[in-house]
C-alpha cells in the first residue's frame, strides 16, 4: 500500500497545479485518470485510508471528483454513495444515554 499512498499524495498536488491552471485537467485524465480511477476502486484503500483516516485524505478526493467531470462520468457508479455509507457507519459513535 505505500505506493498507493504515495500516488495519492501526488494527485493531492496535481489537483494543485490543475486549480492554478499549470495543468490542464483533460490532460491529467488523459494520463493518470486510470490511476486515478484504480486507487479510487481500490477498496482496501477506501477502508483504510479513505474511510478510517478521512480527516487526513480528503484532498484526494479532489483529484477523483476533478477526473469524473472531465470523463462526465463516475469512475464505478454508485461508489460515492458506498463512500458516504461507509463514513457514515465510521463516525456513528452512539453515546449512551443519559438517565434522570
Amino acid at each position: 500500500m505505500p505506493a498507493a499512498i504515495a500516488y495519492m499524495g501526488l494527485f493531492e498536488r496535481i489537483k494543485i497545479m490543475i486549480d492554478h491552471e499549470v495543468l490542464p485537467a483533460d490532460v491529467v485524465n488523459q494520463l493518470y485518470g486510470y490511476r486515478v480511477g484504480n486507487i479510487w476502486s481500490n477498496d482496501r484503500i477506501m477502508r483504510e485510508k479513505l474511510v478510517k483516516l478521512s480527516g487526513e485524505w480528503q484532498d484526494f478526493l479532489k483529484p477523483v471528483k476533478c477526473m469524473e467531470e472531465v470523463k462526465e462520468e463516475e469512475y464505478i457508479p454508485g461508489r460515492w454513495a458506498e463512500y458516504n455509507q461507509l463514513l457514515s457507519s465510521a463516525n456513528c459513535i452512539c453515546a449512551p444515554e443519559k438517565s434522570g
